[in-house]
């Protein structure tokens, strides 16, 4: 399966990839009428978004949305919005991917240096964890796990892990 175009989020004024949220109030066309249709075999769901996060409010910047109306076939791209993004919930947030590791791992949080996890209330930043040291550990545990096969681990054995360091439970599809 090909890897999905993630959703981003700047943060700090750095672009993170939205790996993994767990919550209500992100946005998404079928609220406004609009039905997303498949953008690329990368973009199944029919759309992408960018989120900003400015004076602790978190903003939806740009969405590029697949359409399919009445036989009128494109993209809607709809770019500098303003409107605050009522989300209530957690974001696990990364950047900085680790060179060498297998290209299949680009989906996992850990095979990032820096992960952040930041909790909402309406929209507003009402808590930021840093995650990074603990990605650090869960890599050298793999290696100790896992020696002669480092990339053989399980996804039992990663959610297991995950859910003794994150204050909330993530799903990624």
């Amino acid at each position: 399966m090909t890897f999905q175009t993630p959703d981003t989020v700047i943060y700090k004024r750095k672009k993170y990839l939205l790996a993994a949220a767990n919550g209500s109030g992100l946005f998404d066309p079928a609220d406004y009428g609009i039905k997303a249709k498949m953008l690329s075999t990368a973009c199944w769901r029919g759309y992408q978004c960018t989120y900003t996060i400015r004076k602790s409010l978190l903003h939806l910047a740009t969405a590029t949305i697949g359409i399919d109306n009445e036989g009128i076939t494109g993209e809607l791209c709809m770019a500098d919005m303003r409107d605050s993004i009522k989300f209530t919930g957690g974001m696990l947030l990364a950047n900085d991917f680790i060179s060498g590791y297998p290209r299949m791992m680009s989906a996992a949080i850990y095979g990032y240096t820096t992960v952040h996890e930041l909790l909402f209330e309406n929209g507003r930043v009402t808590a930021c964890i840093d995650h990074s040291m603990a990605m650090e550990e869960f890599r050298r545990w793999i290696a100790q796990q896992h020696a002669d096969e480092p990339w053989q681990i399980t996804r039992t054995d990663v959610q297991e892990w995950m859910e003794q360091v994150f204050s909330r439970k993530y799903r990624q599809s």
